[in-house]
């Protein structure tokens, strides 16, 4: 059985995806960026990456790369902001 080609209109432009689609998004996704945060070698990058993109939407791929993007950011003030109070502290 095969996807509708209906849109979901909380997605964009993106198919509804079945269960086992959205598995193989998410598990591309995550190794993906476990790759990246573990440093990875660029070859191993790239091929994860176009793993990624052929597995998930591409207004998927934009939502997830935005979000760990913003998380990233987050966590680097997090810590810069612990680093001075820490710093104030002692």
């Amino acid at each position: 059985r095969s996807a509708p080609s209906s849109a979901d209109p909380r997605f964009g432009d993106a198919p509804l995806m079945l269960v086992e689609e959205r598995k193989k998004c998410y598990e591309a996704r995550d190794a993906y960026f476990a790759c990246l945060d573990d440093n990875g070698a660029r070859r191993t990058v790239r091929s994860l990456r176009k793993a990624y993109e052929r597995a998930c939407p591409a207004s998927w791929v934009k939502h997830f790369d935005a979000k760990r993007d913003e998380e990233i950011k987050l966590r680097k003030l997090l810590e810069t902001r612990e680093t001075k109070h820490g710093a104030k502290e002692e």
